[in-house]
């Protein structure tokens, strides 16, 4: 398949496949990846360091599989994830490994209801002026 395809997928859906092997795939080339879906399978394994690569990405599912493991340190620099489902694996093994990453998640949630803030009160300005 064309490079330039992989370049502008924006969604990757294989929920509910029945998919059983290891989910070690290099997601470095999707470059505009928003949608990752591949939850209600059975991938196994830990989640790969290149999910974090995908600099556009915004829903990450990958609840009900049978992932082990930690939550990769790349995942926390996805500034633009609003949603990450990891429910239903096994749960005792996949974890976060760092309190960093709830305090970096925290951040994001503050300085992104600042900016709602700012806008608001830009709109109010402009409109009383």
């Amino acid at each position: 398949m064309d490079c330039d395809f992989w370049n502008t997928l924006e969604t990757i859906d294989l929920r509910y496949n029945q998919i059983r092997q290891d989910l070690l795939v290099d997601y470095t080339g999707l470059s505009s990846l928003k949608d990752l879906f591949l939850s209600h399978n059975s991938f196994s394994g830990s989640i790969p360091k290149s999910i974090g690569s995908l600099p556009r990405v915004e829903k990450i599912y990958l609840d009900h599989n049978d992932l082990i493991g930690t939550i990769p340190d790349d995942l926390v620099g996805l500034t633009r994830l609003m949603e990450l489902k990891l429910s239903h694996n096994r749960q005792e093994r996949l974890c976060v490994s760092e309190q960093k990453r709830i305090d970096f998640i925290k951040e994001q949630e503050r300085d992104n209801e600042e900016e709602s803030i700012s806008e608001s009160s830009s709109t109010t300005t402009a409109t009383t002026k």
